[in-house]
Order: C-alpha cells, then structure tokens, then sequence
C-alpha cells in the first residue's frame, strides 16, 4: 500500500482515483507508530522522518519523534 501511493498516489494497482496528499501523510504516521509497537526503532524512525519530511508542521510528529528516541534510547 505505501509503495503504490509513493508511485501512484492510489492505495491499490486497482485504484482508479488519485488520493490526496494527506493519505500519504497519516499513512506514513500510523506505520511508524505501528513499528514503534513492534519495537522496530529503525522503521519506526524512518517512517516518521519521512512524515516530517511531508509535513513538517504537525507537531504530533516531533512528539512522537521523541517517543521513539526515549524508546530506543536516543541512539540519534
């Protein structure tokens, strides 16, 4: 799902309809909160650096950017 809406901006091959740009967003922000979770600091991390990336104005994400560095043990 993430790589098509990298490529095509559509959630499936299947999708005929162009989503907005802020499905890529949350998208990325609930994977990395799902790595998080599953204790992948490195996934976790890359996930939300590619949200702040998208939207750097969102402040949720530098909190849970702190999260995952209080978690993994400020390994950055």
């Amino acid at each position: 799902m993430n790589s098509n809406m990298e490529k095509e901006m559509c959630l499936s091959p299947d999708d005929e309809e162009e989503q907005d740009p802020t499905v890529q967003f949350w998208l990325y922000y609930y994977l990395s909160q799902h790595y998080l979770r599953l204790a992948n600091v490195d996934e976790s991390m890359m996930y939300v650096n590619k949200a702040i990336a998208h939207t750097p104005t969102v402040v949720e994400l530098y909190t849970h950017k702190a999260k995952i560095l209080q978690f993994g043990g400020n390994r950055r």
